[in-house]
């Protein structure tokens, strides 16, 4: 089947009038003016700042967030995605009046962590009703052309300040940028290392997507330039993931012979390790032995992890509270009381002076705030689009499932090491395109759509009864009269 028509296979176009089918590009549209606004705001800016971008669709999508919560209990990975994030939320809220630590700086502290907790979810909620709107039209392939392109627009324009860094050495805001090796580590236009990797990366993956689409000179370019600046970057995580989704299309979109399977993921294989065999290979096996020996102990990162584990088993089986750990709410009107009782404040990156590596973890603050119970409903939410997406591709074989599984894996990946989950960037793109997997899964596989209960068994519906004259049911009666007195 063509890669064009998988994405719409077993949809069935219904004669939708034409201002109706306009809605199947809304959501990738506000997904695109997002992403340009984002990276203009930071050129306009010229600092790194956190913008009120995400907020913005946030509120826009949150006005449709009730008819997604009500599409989406009509599927059965829908009404598991509802019940796990009700359950985290009743933990987070749970676990805040508990224990006094969410209380110490102020209730409002409380409450705008809350928000920040949850926000997400409701951003979910409203992409989902929209994506699914977009996949009863044309399967949501307007949609995602929309974000493919975007992305890619978006990696290429930041290219161009990355190349720029490289030359000169110095960032837009005329800093000398750091090295790492004997690479400068470019900014672009996002003023942050970690940032411009994740625009490259993700605009390296929707090219791919694009190639599976339409094989074209310009696109193979555009990957090969865009995976050349991801390796540039040296950032260990997003490389990693360009890695994994490189060999994923290599083996999934291939011809479907096993020796051409085979040599091209040997191709693959002979490219990552070229990748790693280089100058930036070494930075990257270099900063991996970092984390992993004892030089690594004191790094706020790995006292995060360490100190959220002895916070979950002193609370257990609940966890501190909204706003006390690893959060924006626990750095807000103060510090929060547990990173002086736990070991974590003073160290460089975690001071008041320097709190910059507070936020570069995301798990420990799922695990210290809610406990285990609350780290296991949230894992399990998070992971519900990605087994969508998984069972889409199989099912379509589209590159723009591939895409959406490649890229929440990736996301989930680089949230080991990183806040990405909670990021404006990142984060976004990760709960926009679950909500797109979701609302594919609940169309296209047809184990998804909930079942209603069958109806109890009539008499003539009897297989006994099939092949004879319509009964009246003063017949039937008589029938079971006679049947019973033999």
């Amino acid at each position: 089947m063509p890669a064009e028509a998988a994405f719409s296979h077993g949809m069935r176009r219904s004669p939708r009038p034409v201002a109706k089918r306009r809605g199947a590009a809304y959501l990738g549209a506000i997904l695109a003016v997002f992403l340009f606004g984002r990276i203009f705001y930071r050129i306009y800016i010229a600092e790194y700042s956190t913008s009120f971008l995400d907020e913005i669709l946030v509120v826009l999508l949150g006005v449709v967030a009730p008819f997604g919560i009500g599409a989406m209990a009509k599927s059965t990975s829908g009404i598991r995605f509802i019940m796990c994030f009700l359950l985290y939320a009743a933990l987070v809220i749970w676990s805040s009046y508990a224990h006094p630590y969410s209380f110490e700086r102020g209730s409002q502290v409380l409450y705008t962590g809350f928000i920040l907790d949850v926000k997400f979810f409701v951003l979910f909620f409203g992409a989902y009703a929209l994506a699914l709107h977009a996949v009863h039209i044309d399967g949501a392939k307007k949609t995602m052309t929309f974000i493919l392109w975007a992305l890619l627009l978006v990696a290429l324009l930041n290219s161009v300040q990355v190349i720029r860094d490289i030359w000169t050495g110095i960032g837009l805001d005329g800093e000398q940028l750091a090295k790492r090796g004997p690479f400068f580590r470019p900014e672009g236009f996002l003023f942050h290392p970690v940032l411009s990797a994740q625009v490259i990366l993700f605009g390296f993956l929707a090219t791919l997507a694009l190639i599976v689409r339409r094989a074209t000179p310009s696109r193979f370019f555009f990957a090969a330039f865009l995976f050349v600046m991801l390796i540039i970057h040296v950032s260990v995580r997003d490389i990693i993931v360009g890695c994994l989704a490189l060999m994923l299309f290599v083996i999934q979109f291939l011809r479907s012979d096993a020796f051409t399977k085979s040599l091209g993921a040997l191709c693959g294989v002979a490219i990552v390790g070229l990748v790693f065999a280089s100058a930036a290979g070494e930075q990257i096996t270099g900063r991996i032995a970092y984390y992993t020996s004892d030089q690594g102990e004191d790094s706020v990162r790995r006292v995060l992890y360490s100190a959220s584990v002895d916070i979950a088993n002193d609370m257990a089986p609940l966890g501190a509270g909204s706003s006390t750990f690893g959060s924006q709410g626990s750095r807000t009107n103060g510090y929060s009381s547990l990173y002086f009782t736990y070991g974590v404040y003073g160290r460089w990156g975690a001071s008041k002076d320097n709190d910059r590596f507070l936020l570069d973890t995301f798990w420990p603050k799922i695990l210290a705030e809610t406990g285990y119970i609350g780290l296991f409903f949230f894992f399990f939410t998070v992971t519900i689009p990605v087994v969508c997406a998984f069972r889409c591709m199989i099912t379509t074989q589209a590159p723009e499932d591939a895409f959406i599984l490649a890229s929440l894996v990736g996301v989930l990946i680089m949230s080991v090491g990183g806040g990405v989950l909670g990021e404006e960037y990142a984060g976004v793109l990760f709960y926009t395109l679950g909500a797109i997997a979701l609302a594919r899964a609940s169309v296209l596989l047809p184990r998804e759509r909930r079942k209603r209960k069958k109806r109890p068994r009539r008499p003539h519906d009897d297989p006994s009864f099939r092949g004879r004259p319509a009964m009246t049911g003063r017949l039937v009666r008589q029938s079971q009269t006679r049947s019973s007195g033999r």
